[in-house]
């Protein structure tokens, strides 16, 4: 989602990979439209509480980097606020 032509201030690039199949699937992370990290929140792959994180918790990924999902399962990312 590219929220750079809403006119707010200040938004977070958000990613969101899903993988509907029943193999595993990789993804490689875009570039930020900000230029800053990813921050995983979301990843259902994981066990609880590992699968949703609050701001600032989870794992910071970098652009290029391939994310693995499992089958039928999602995960958000979100750019790193500094």
């Amino acid at each position: 989602l590219d929220g750079r032509r809403t006119g707010r201030e200040d938004d977070a690039d958000l990613y969101v990979a899903m993988n509907a199949s029943h193999e595993e699937q990789s993804f490689e992370l875009p570039h930020p439209p900000q230029g800053r990290p990813w921050r995983r929140l979301v990843d259902t792959s994981r066990q609880p509480p590992e699968d949703i994180v609050g701001p600032g918790e989870g794992e910071l990924m970098l652009a290029g980097t391939e994310l693995e999902l499992p089958p039928y399962s999602l995960a958000v990312l979100c750019g790193e606020r500094w």
